[in-house]
């Protein structure tokens, strides 16, 4: 029998006119594998490898109150960045994917939790 993995998610946006209540998305998925990790790496200035293989959705957070991180897919092509403190991003990953990470200014520390799908 599989396990079950529950996410949650609310967004709301408050400022003077302008405002966004997202409702509360549900999202459930089983889990037939085994695993969940979390960890943390500290990214430098030069792009460095993280990977996590045989994990499927993974949550990765920039926890630096300063400096951003850049994130993709292929060496030098960066096409997401970790912003300073920001909520954790969820990405869902294919088979075998290599994370490239780099630092704009100054080495920063990224924690990163991750479930086998």
């Amino acid at each position: 029998m599989p396990g079950i993995i529950k996410i949650s998610t609310r967004m709301t946006v408050t400022n003077g006119a302008n405002a966004f209540d997202q409702s509360v998305q549900n999202i459930q998925s089983d889990q037939t594998g085994r695993g969940v990790g979390p960890g943390s790496i500290s990214v430098a200035t030069a792009e460095q490898t993280l990977n996590l293989t045989g994990y499927k959705r993974v949550w990765i957070r920039n926890t630096d109150p300063i400096n951003f991180v850049e994130l993709g897919f292929a060496t030098t092509v960066y096409k997401l960045v970790l912003y300073p403190s920001a909520a954790p991003t969820m990405v869902d990953l294919a088979v075998g994917v290599t994370l490239y990470l780099k630092s704009n200014i100054a080495p920063c520390e990224v924690d990163f939790w991750g479930v086998k799908i």
